[in-house]
């Protein structure tokens, strides 16, 4: 009967890999349940098997449905399960299938004395059939694989409204998912976006664990036999069993707790010295039910945990085949196990050698398992997939695990610029060759969105993580959105306020690069700042043709850092040589005039005349000197003109972002370069950008400076606001703000009234976003969105 047995196996391999790959391409739904009235079928087929070859056959076929249920019921639970109960769920599901082994050897010892053997497999068809009807009526297909695929938003409707009828149902809603479909063969794609190492492992732990798992249940009792009673034996199987059941629930609660990694590789060791035990001579019968019981618990309930594992590490198109290609190889190990065990007892290994030789595969598991961390640092999931409310990461963290794309391959997919148009600073920055950017000019303009807020408080307002999210979220609607940005300063940068790349999971990266040192548009400005600077004091030295007055000297010196003691200084000290002594000061580099400058200028011209414009000082008759007169213009134009190319860069969800030039909002017009915005408007459908500081400040100076010299104007302006900052523009301190407090809310609120009211005066429609924030409560949500409703402006909470 081992090749009866064995072809069941065979088919379940062939069926993991089979229907998994089908259920990521047509559905879980419609897979389950073909699947499950196929086995259901077949089954009854090898009830009525006339011959061992037909049962044979029979049994292969049965295994190939079956092998196409348990991912895709672990994939479909996984995709429904809220995240708190989701490993849990997953891995009771997977454990089902444990279960159901116990029930039918229950139900067999029954059956067979009084029906025969083919009754069970009468009874084994039956119950499938009933199981499959009923998911015909009411099993729902995965929200997520329907809105992943865009297909058929009708049919997402019908389900949702199925299960919340509450649920939005308009008609020309769009359902989207934080992922893209992959084209092709599923399979392979497994392979694909830094996943190659993780699928390898994840198919060595599932090959070494099922491996031991049926190694154990095929020759366990066998083995055991020889030392102890059949009785015994029997129990020490049916102990097995019990541990894997017991095992599951335990780990579902501990990976929720601590993450599979310390979790899975702990209970894969601890396997692995329990399997050695179990072959020790005259070993007591109690510590035998106790090694046995804890081998079940680490390799049986393991098992499931892997399964869940796996359904976590894959994005939805893929997770129904990463599942099951990883139970696919699997079931090799299960084939392997029994007949590696059968071939050691065959050469005369002892039970102490067998089980020794049992313990290598658990330890390779293990050690497996504990590599997954150090080599798949940031492809690992989110251990236990943990709200990000309840357990935050760090924004250092988030960016560091997100995937990216190289940036030759943002370019081209989403904005059809060819790698010869870009030119690369390593492989996920890239400035926009001004060349084809010059060709765009006979396109159509996008529309334009303008992200400010309201007066700026300690609490955070998040305009820079509502810029990147809305961009993010017009993206995975369809729409080709671009995210236009200001690069940050390395003063605040390293001083109070932080990094400007925006938070959480709406950043844009490489983070670090961009809140450091980015493409070396800031230092291009600086020097050339310095530059002018230089002249200044070296045509003075050499005779001051142009009659400038030394105490009239308006030009500074610029540094890209906070250092106070250079604000005002004393230059030329130290003799003739060094020129003549006067004071002087340094600015930080965004707070320059050629930032401004930078920023307004259309074309490398345009900037060369924009830099020979700037007042330098004046003459004793007050007259103004200009950088032209010492014929600057051009020099400070050749340090600028890889600068004045536009960056490109992704958000975390690979989604384009423009980030160029970054004028301060207190002190010039704090928005981003004006070549910039215009190339985006070119290559976009939706552009959305952003205005430092509140909107009386920077969105008055986008409007005002930006807008007019560009000939721009937004199609729509969104205020953010957070209740926090409200309740502090309410008179709140800041460290009660976690508490209810509308009297503080509605008293801030004000604030936020007269930023709308003065964005509405330019005439453009306003939005108000609200951020939301974990500690906000209901009653402060319904407070708000009532009083943007008493000031007719449409509010969103994000």
């Amino acid at each position: 009967m081992g090749p009866v047995l064995s072809a069941a196996l065979v088919g379940i391999l062939v069926g993991s890999l089979l229907f998994s790959m089908l259920a990521d391409r047509f559905g879980r739904r419609p897979v389950l349940i073909v699947a499950t009235l196929f086995f259901s079928l077949i089954t009854l087929w090898t009830g009525l098997a006339a011959s061992i070859s037909e049962l044979r056959l029979a049994r292969f076929i049965a295994g190939v449905g079956l092998g196409g249920i348990m991912p895709n019921a672990v994939a479909l639970v996984g995709e429904y399960t809220p995240r708190r109960w989701r490993v849990l769920m997953m891995i009771v599901v997977s454990n089902g299938f444990n279960v159901g082994a116990i029930v039918a050897g229950l139900v067999s010892a029954r059956m067979i004395p009084v029906f025969g053997w083919r009754s069970v497999f009468y009874f084994g068809a039956a119950l499938p059939m009933v199981i499959g009807l009923i998911m015909l009526v009411f099993l729902p297909e995965s929200l997520q694989f329907l809105a992943v695929r865009g297909k058929n938003p009708s049919k997402l409707r019908k389900w949702l409204g199925r299960i919340n009828r509450e649920a939005a149902q308009a008609e020309n809603a769009k359902y989207v998912v934080r992922e893209e479909k992959a084209q092709g063969v599923p399979l392979i794609h497994l392979f694909y976006e830094g996943r190659a190492v993780g699928t390898s492992l994840l198919w060595i732990i599932n090959f070494m664990n099922l491996l031991n798992l049926y190694f154990l249940a095929s020759w366990l009792p066998t083995v055991v036999s020889a030392s102890y009673s059949i009785q015994t034996s029997a129990l020490v199987g049916t102990t097995l069993q019990t541990g894997g059941t017991l095992g599951t629930f335990l780990f579902a609660w501990l990976i929720g707790r601590i993450g599979f990694v310390p979790v899975l590789g702990t209970a894969f060791t601890i396997a692995g010295l329990s399997i050695a035990f179990i072959g020790q001579p005259a070993l007591p019968l109690a510590l035998l039910f106790v090694v046995v019981f804890s081998a079940g618990f680490c390799v049986v309930g393991g098992q499931g945990a892997v399964n869940a594992l796996a359904a976590t590490y894959y994005p939805t198109h893929l997770r129904s085949t990463g599942v099951g290609s990883g139970l696919g190889i699997g079931r090799i190990g299960g084939i392997v196990g029994p007949l590696f065990a059968g071939a050691l007892i065959g050469a005369g290994w002892a039970p102490r050698e067998i089980f020794y030789a049992a313990a290598g595969p658990a330890a390779i598991s293990a050690l497996t398992m504990f590599s997954l961390r150090w080599v798949m640092k940031s492809d690992l999931p989110a251990i236990g997939e943990t709200d990000q409310h309840q357990t935050p990461k760090t924004d250092i963290a988030i960016a560091q695990e997100a995937h990216m794309l190289p940036i030759a391959q943002i370019g081209h997919r989403k904005l059809g610029i060819h790698l010869s148009d870009l030119f690369l600073y390593g492989h996920f920055k890239a400035k926009i060759s001004l060349d084809y950017l010059n060709t765009l000019q006979p396109r159509p303009n996008a529309k334009l969105i303008l992200i400010t807020a309201i007066t700026p408080t300690a609490a955070g307002e998040g305009k820079t993580t509502t810029t990147v999210g809305l961009g993010d979220a017009l993206n995975r609607i369809g729409k080709t959105a671009i995210v236009c940005l200001r690069e940050p300063s390395l003063g605040p940068c390293f001083g109070v306020k932080g990094g400007a790349a925006g938070g959480g999971y709406a950043q844009v990266l490489p983070m670090e690069d961009i809140n450091l040192h980015f493409t070396g548009d800031l230092h291009a400005v600086g020097a050339a700042n310095n530059l002018l600077a230089a002249l200044v004091d070296n045509h003075i030295y050499w005779g001051n043709s142009l009659g400038l007055d030394a105490r009239r000297i308006f030009w500074r010196r610029a540094v890209d850092m906070n250092d106070r003691s250079l604000r005002q200084i004393t230059i030329a000290l130290g003799g003739v040589g060094n020129g003549f002594p006067r004071e002087d000061g340094w600015d930080i580099i965004a707070a320059s005039e050629i930032m401004a400058v930078f920023c307004l200028a259309e074309s490398i011209d345009d900037l060369k005349r924009r830099l020979g414009n700037m007042i330098v000082g004046q003459t004793r008759d007050r007259k103004y000197i200009r950088a032209s007169d010492f014929e600057a213009a051009g020099a400070m134009t050749a340090l600028l003109k890889d600068a004045f190319a536009p960056n490109l860069v992704q958000t975390i969800e690979n989604n384009p972002a423009l980030i160029h030039g970054g004028p301060f909002a207190n002190i010039a017009h704090g928005c981003n370069s004006v070549i910039a915005t215009k190339s985006a408007l070119k290559l976009a459908d939706y552009v959305v950008t952003e205005a430092g500081f509140g909107a009386d400040l920077g969105a008055e100076k986008f409007m005002n400076i930006k807008c007019r010299k560009a000939g721009l104007r937004p199609d729509c302006a969104v205020v953010v606001a957070t209740i926090r900052a409200l309740k502090m523009h309410g008179g709140m301190n800041k460290d009660a703000l976690k508490q209810e407090d509308l009297p503080a809310l509605e008293r801030g609120f004000t604030n936020l009234a007269r930023h709308v009211e003065n964005v509405r005066k330019f005439g453009v429609p306003v939005v108000v976003a609200i951020n939301r924030f974990t500690a906000d409560t209901e009653a402060e949500n319904a407070l708000l969105k009532s009083l943007c409703e008493k000031l007719e402006v449409e509010s969103i909470t994000a």
